[in-house]
């Protein structure tokens, strides 16, 4: 069976749903406009507070790249598995 994806009856009606849009869309962003935010003093503080940066190995990165490339790099379920459970606990005990 041979699929038409040219539905006379949805062509035509793009343009007009496009065109009742238009006038929303420039209401909604004028009420948008008019909004004002503010910042908290702690939001600033931690915003402007030293990230700690993530331990990166380059040379790890480029053997597993290599191993990729080579066909021969293996994925282990489980050990991913564990890691990512290990990080939802340290989540669940950062809320407490």
């Amino acid at each position: 069976m041979k699929i038409d994806d040219t539905n006379p009856k949805l062509t035509n009606t793009l343009p007009a749903l496009q065109a009742q849009a238009r006038p929303a869309a420039k209401a909604a962003n004028a009420a948008t406009t008019s909004n004002i935010v503010s910042i908290s003093a702690s939001t600033l503080a931690l915003s402007s507070a030293p990230q700690a940066e993530a331990p990166f190995n380059a040379a790890r990165v480029d053997e597993i790249r290599a191993a990729i490339a080579a066909g021969s790099f293996n994925v282990n379920p489980d050990k991913i598995a564990d890691g990512l459970i290990a990080s939802v606990r340290e989540l669940l005990a950062e809320k407490k």
